[in-house]
């Protein structure tokens, strides 16, 4: 399928709706949540842009430092973490 198209036919199918609108509340409504989602959009294309990737080093420095904590006898064992995981998930 051809996203263009696609897209153009959802564009051209979103005109129509709101072409039959004769509500201003409405129409505010609808261009409040248009804006809102523009400006989602833009700032989450702006975070992207600002990621950088770890370098190996870093990478290899996370890890040793995850190991040395096991090791220590820090954190928690992942039957512990499933269990506090259905715990949440049941309070929500």
């Amino acid at each position: 399928m051809n996203t263009t198209i696609d897209l153009n036919a959802y564009r051209d199918q979103l005109l129509q709706d709101i072409s039959h609108v004769d509500n201003l509340e409405v129409l505010e409504s609808i261009r409040r949540a248009y804006r809102r989602a523009l400006n989602k959009l833009k700032k989450e294309e702006k975070e992207a842009e600002t990621l950088t990737p770890y370098t190996m080093e870093e990478l290899h420095a996370m890890v040793d430092e995850s190991e040395a904590e096991i090791a220590a006898g820090k954190g928690i064992s992942s039957e512990e973490a499933h269990r506090r995981m259905k715990q949440f998930i049941a309070a929500l």
